[in-house]
């Protein structure tokens, strides 16, 4: 009897550690399903706030106010070639506009909220054309703020004359050599 009771103990035991053994089988596969659910929600949350961040930014760049404002800083200041001197303080309010719009899409990629060169790549002939314009008002406005005024401004000029450099060099650069010779002209 005693070997019995014994052979049953055993058993018992052997079934309790095949049960615990299948348990934890199961709360690690739970485990490790919620895990993957929670990384796979994680990136689709930061994908969403990716797109929220650039429908905005589009939104604010495109705003036809902005968009006045580039027309008249490329078409009126830059291709007309007026001197900064000559410049009113309607079209100096309308140069503020670009540069503070331009200066946020640069702070707004700096800070990972946008995919890096976005910016650059998609506005390139603006960006260059706005900054070599407005870059005498700049220069004073740096003097009164300091160095670091419209920084991600300048970053996204350099950036968008690089990729004008690696990309687009035979056209694009004879679009700007165009472009600046028409301004030199005026």
């Amino acid at each position: 009897m005693g070997d019995f009771l014994g052979d049953i103990s055993n058993l018992v035991i052997a079934f309790s550690a095949i049960g615990s053994i299948v348990i934890i089988y199961f709360t690690a596969r739970y485990t490790a399903n919620q895990v993957e659910i929670s990384t796979k929600s994680n990136k689709l949350s930061a994908k969403a706030n990716e797109l929220t961040a650039f429908l905005e930014l589009i939104k604010y760049i495109q705003d036809k106010e902005v968009r006045e404002a580039r027309r008249v800083l490329i078409e009126e200041l830059g291709v007309n070639n007026k001197d900064y001197e000559k410049w009113g303080e309607e079209e100096k309010k309308q140069v503020e506009i670009v540069y503070h719009a331009y200066n946020f899409a640069g702070l707004m990629e700096d800070h990972g909220l946008i995919k890096k060169d976005f910016v650059a790549r998609g506005w390139r002939d603006s960006i260059i054309k706005c900054w070599t314009t407005a870059e005498p008002m700049i220069m004073e406005d740096r003097k009164k703020r300091g160095d670091d005024f419209l920084d991600k401004f300048k970053m996204l000029y350099d950036k968008a004359k690089k990729v004008d450099d690696e990309e687009f060099s035979s056209f694009s650069q004879k679009q700007v050599e165009s472009w600046k010779s028409k301004k030199q002209k005026k």
